[in-house]
C-alpha cells in the first residue's frame, strides 16, 4: 500500500514523471510550473495517505 500511495503522489506531483514530461512537451508549459501548480497535491495527498495510515494503526 505505500508503494502504491507512493507511486499516485510522485507520478501526479513530478514534473519529471512521464505523464508530465508529455504535457509540459504538448502544452508548452515549464517543467517548474508543472511542479509549482501540483504542490497542493503532492500535501494534501501525503497528508491523507499518512491519515489512512495511522487509521488503520489506531483500528488494528
Amino acid at each position: 500500500m505505500m508503494f502504491l500511495m507512493g507511486w499516485a503522489l510522485g507520478t501526479g506531483s513530478s514534473p519529471l514523471s512521464g505523464s508530465n514530461l508529455a504535457l509540459s512537451v504538448r502544452y508548452n508549459v515549464k517543467a517548474k510550473d508543472i511542479m509549482r501548480w501540483n504542490l497542493p497535491y503532492a500535501v494534501s495527498g501525503w497528508l491523507l495517505c499518512g491519515a489512512v495510515f495511522a487509521a488503520h494503526d489506531w483500528l488494528a
